[in-house]
């Protein structure tokens, strides 16, 4: 009897051990997969964070690359629009050449607007760009145009003398031929020789996207 009573106690302790172990394992991994699910919170929200900081660069990058793409187009622009400018000044000046409209001394002692021509030295800006320049529309008859480019080309043309009439040293900016040779890189005075009035012209060329060009030289002849 004993015996048993020692048996039934033994298998009593023991099914007490397992239940308290049991018991044990079991809080240990409620408290593992507590933990696990804290880092997998976290690491979510840095990924989160990351993919938000790789899309902005990624916006920023593509409006760079947009804004060097556009301003590469406009110096391309601007460069034909200067090209454009500076193959209509030998037209310009053939007006003032012998059998242009402009082309007798007489014709341009006095102001001949039609042809934009001015006989005294006209008011600027700062940028030496003179204002009636400003004032020639897009529909004026002398301006020059390429209608397939979008291209136009005003100019204006005025006399470096302070008075009209005709040209001498006492009120005119005097210079040699343009076309006296190439020891005058510009309309220079030449011992004995004939001096003309010089001429300014300047020219404003306007094109796609709102490009604008601005040149201009003197004549003398």
């Amino acid at each position: 009897m004993s015996k048993l009573q020692s048996k039934i106690q033994s298998n009593q302790l023991a099914g007490s051990f397992y239940q308290k172990s049991t018991s044990s394992s079991s809080d240990c991994i409620r408290a593992n997969s507590i933990s696990n699910n804290k880092q997998s919170g976290i690491v979510l929200i840095v990924a989160l964070i990351a993919l938000v900081i790789m899309m902005l660069a990624s916006v920023a990058l593509i409006r760079s690359s947009n804004n060097n793409l556009l301003i590469a187009g406009n110096m391309a622009f601007k460069r034909d629009l200067i090209n454009q400018a500076e193959r209509v000044i030998p037209q310009v000046k053939a007006k003032l050449a012998s059998g242009g409209t402009l082309g007798n001394d007489s014709t341009r002692y006095n102001n001949v607007t039609g042809e934009n021509y001015y006989a005294t030295v006209q008011a600027s800006n700062a940028s030496g760009i003179p204002d009636v320049l400003f004032n020639v529309s897009d529909t004026n008859s002398n301006n020059i145009t390429d209608a397939a480019s979008g291209v136009i080309v005003r100019y204006v043309i005025d006399r470096m003398c302070l008075a009209t009439g005709e040209a001498d040293e006492t009120k005119c900016t005097m210079g040699g031929s343009s076309s006296d040779g190439p020891s005058c890189s510009a309309p220079c005075k030449k011992p004995g020789g004939i001096n003309y009035p010089v001429y300014r012209i300047t020219l404003r060329a306007t094109g796609p996207r709102n490009t604008e060009a601005y040149l201009q030289t003197t004549y003398s002849n």
